[in-house]
């Protein structure tokens, strides 16, 4: 899983890349949030079988908060492919507030 793993941070930079800013863009609660690539967490990499994989990756916004993004993903060959657009948790104020979760859909 260490090339999944490599591949989806290169997805991440790379789209990071393309934006002017060189942020991570994506929606939440109607809002576009620029965000940095903190951390993919290895221990929460899981296989979902027929080359379907699922990670979770903390991102810093430029608001200054945590968010948990986790994306879902296909291997076919050397090729790695993000199914669908990420799902975001803010984990600001996670200890009181809990979760809030933001866009998940098709890319």
């Amino acid at each position: 899983m260490s090339s999944v793993s490599a591949g989806l941070k290169e997805f991440i930079s790379g789209y990071s890349a393309k934006s002017a800013d060189k942020k991570f863009h994506m929606p939440y609660n109607r809002k576009d949030l620029a965000l940095d690539f903190v951390k993919l967490h290895d221990d929460r990499f899981s296989s979902l079988g027929g080359n379907k994989y699922f990670a979770c990756v903390d991102m810093k916004g430029a608001d200054g908060r945590m968010y948990d993004i986790d994306f879902m993903m296909v291997v076919q060959g050397d090729k790695l492919t993000v199914l669908k657009r990420p799902f975001t948790k803010s984990t600001a104020n996670r200890s009181t507030t809990g979760s809030k979760t933001a866009a998940f859909g098709k890319r």
